[in-house]
């Protein structure tokens, strides 16, 4: 395990996707609001110059809200992580998923900040989102 966490390192950071769109007066004023969202994780390998690139996606939706109504909020962010691959022998001699899975884990902490901040730039500081990735994906 110590051979594959060895293996790579993480190159560069960027946003891909920021979208938010929040209409204050849509919002319900005698009720309460049921906030979802879904979170999407893809890898894509460039093994000739050894680049690994992770993609981490949240879309949120108000569920239950009537058609005639207006979604008071739409929020998508899509980021990319960049990982350089140093030792290709270890880094692709795992699985797929279980790469994606630890890398996912490694950059987790910058991608909840990043959602944090643009739910709490539309007033929703309040929003709580776990340490741990494995516990949001079973949230969304």
């Amino acid at each position: 395990m110590l051979n594959f966490v060895n293996s790579f390192e993480l190159q560069a950071i960027s946003t891909n996707k920021q979208f938010i769109d929040f209409i204050h007066d849509a919002i319900p004023q005698e009720e309460s609001i049921n906030l979802g969202f879904s979170l999407e994780i893809g890898m894509n390998d460039d093994k000739e110059n050894n680049d690994c690139f992770l993609l981490i996606g949240c879309k949120s939706q108000v569920n239950d809200i009537p058609e005639e109504k207006k979604n008071p909020l739409c929020l998508e962010i899509v980021i990319t992580y960049r990982f350089k691959v140093k030792e290709p022998d270890y880094f692709f001699g795992e699985s797929e998923e279980a790469r994606a899975k630890f890398l996912s884990n490694v950059v987790y902490l910058d991608f909840r900040r990043k959602i944090a901040l643009a739910f709490a730039s539309v007033g929703l500081s309040g929003i709580k989102f776990p340490l741990n990735i494995e516990k949001l994906k079973s949230m969304s």
